[in-house]
């Protein structure tokens, strides 16, 4: 249950009303909240109070919100639950007499909030605080002398409810991380295997020739000192496949060579 419904089932109704200037767009603000809090708009046509007594008088106990110019406190026969109002500079209204009018009317009315406009435009920002300020009129009501209290519980539950909202999020990442060294595991397992059987497969064969009389297919290693030499170590080379080297250079001939002390080994 929002707070809202709880103010409905305490007091049995609901009436907001909201005053000002159509040049502030009041009808579409009225109308948006009207259709938030699920209320029953209506339009007061300024200064017909018989009518609109009679209209609130007929929809006892149903939640209503009622926009017009103004709503003076001997003048109206019923008791409003919250009243918002919409002022503007004089200039921006482009109209004396209604600016009169209203400046006049609201000295006699029970406002508990006024919002000041300070432009022509729709404001999804003004909206807001309309909302806003209807929220916090009725928490108070609902909970009178508890509402600071309620308010710092309510603090509290919001800040715990943030930390616990990271937690689960951290915890999701790591899952999601969890997956991706997985994934990644699994691709770095994949990839050796398939390394490892290229490997197996190498296409350096014993059928290699070796020639001593030709560079073709043999590697010469020579030394100054040629007398203490096999004068040459032969080895394979190795076949290339699509241009990729396939498997390790195989030394089948070793030759250690003592100079100075010193051990060579290819």
């Amino acid at each position: 249950m929002n707070i809202i419904e709880k103010f409905l089932e305490l007091f049995k109704k609901c009436i907001i009303l909201i005053s000002g200037f159509e040049q502030l767009h009041l009808s579409e603000y009225a109308k948006n909240l009207a259709e938030n809090f699920n209320f029953e708009l209506i339009k007061f046509d300024y200064p017909n109070y018989d009518t609109l007594n009679q209209i609130v008088k007929n929809k006892k106990n149903k939640p209503l919100v009622i926009y017009g110019l103004s709503f003076q406190n001997k003048l109206i026969k019923f008791k409003p639950d919250i009243h918002i109002s919409l002022s503007g500079p004089k200039q921006l209204i482009n109209n004396d007499e209604l600016f009169n009018t209203y400046t006049e009317n609201v000295k006699n009315s029970y406002i508990n909030k006024f919002k000041n406009i300070k432009d022509l435009l729709y404001s999804e920002a003004i909206y807001d605080d309309i909302f806003d300020l209807c929220i916090v009129m009725a928490k108070k009501k609902v909970y009178g002398d508890r509402y600071d209290e309620v308010e710092k519980l309510s603090s509290e539950e919001s800040a715990s409810d943030k930390k616990e909202d990271k937690k689960e999020e951290k915890k999701e990442d790591k899952k999601e991380d969890k997956k991706e060294d997985k994934k990644e595991d699994k691709k770095t397992k994949k990839n050796k295997k398939l390394i490892e059987d290229q490997l197996k497969n190498d296409d350096i064969t014993d059928d290699t020739t070796y020639d001593d009389e030709t560079n073709d297919t043999t590697d010469k290693v020579e030394d100054d000192d040629t007398d203490d030499l096999d004068n040459t170590v032969k080895r394979p080379k190795r076949k290339i496949k699509g241009g990729v080297v396939y498997g390790m250079r195989i030394i089948k001939h070793k030759l250690k060579h003592n100079n100075n002390n010193n051990n060579f080994f290819f």
